[in-house]
């Protein structure tokens, strides 16, 4: 597991937009190569919020859909490539294949609610070798520490994803100092990257 040590300084202006800075600069280089390829044509984001992290991926691919619930998309963030869906998960119906699922900050709430029917979902709605990006924080979400998400991390079920393979698993470690505190935060942040295989291939 790669793990890269940062010091954060913040600056004036969107909070959101300062943490999507971050995310370009220390963990986009890490995954690149296992989401972007001129073949890849689709791109699902699974509880894509405002939609911030479309301003990172835009230009990577020709159609994404941001689905969220409870967000509306940010203005600053609509593209003429994506398509934003209010719903939850299980309400979404599609026929289309994607090439990539993302998943940002998202999936432990998702874990915790669908389990492994997460998964089971995902793999429906991917193409053949289409693949699953996963990205959560590990020390600085204290209502984390006993959710279904980390024990599926920690306990290595991770390994024992039906219909999928590990391609990578990143993992950055950084000092924030928020406005909020006086002290250095440390942030643990993992990126799991998942490609979809036929089940029985495994």
């Amino acid at each position: 597991m790669q793990r890269h040590y940062v010091k954060v300084k913040y600056k004036n202006g969107d909070k959101r937009l300062r943490n999507l800075n971050w995310y370009n600069d220390n963990v986009i280089p890490k995954i690149e190569q296992y989401i972007r390829d001129d073949s890849y044509k689709k791109m699902l984001d699974l509880g894509a919020g405002n939609g911030r992290f479309c301003k990172l991926f835009h230009n990577w691919y020709e159609n994404i859909i941001c689905l969220d619930a409870i967000d509306e998309l940010d203005d600053r963030y609509k593209y003429c490539n994506i398509t934003h869906i209010k719903k939850h998960l299980h309400e979404f119906e599609t026929t289309e294949l994607f090439d990539i699922v993302i998943s940002i900050a998202s999936f432990k709430v998702m874990y915790e609610y669908y389990e492994d029917k997460f998964f089971e979902f995902i793999h429906k709605i991917l193409r053949k070798n289409g693949r699953l990006m996963l990205e959560f924080h590990l020390s600085y979400d204290r209502t984390f520490k006993d959710s279904k998400a980390l024990a599926w991390f920690n306990n290595g079920k991770i390994s024992n994803v039906k219909g999928f393979e590990i391609i990578s698993i990143a993992e950055t470690i950084c000092l924030k100092t928020p406005r909020a505190c006086g002290f250095n935060l440390l942030i643990q942040n993992i990126v799991i990257v998942l490609e979809k295989i036929e089940v029985g291939e495994k």
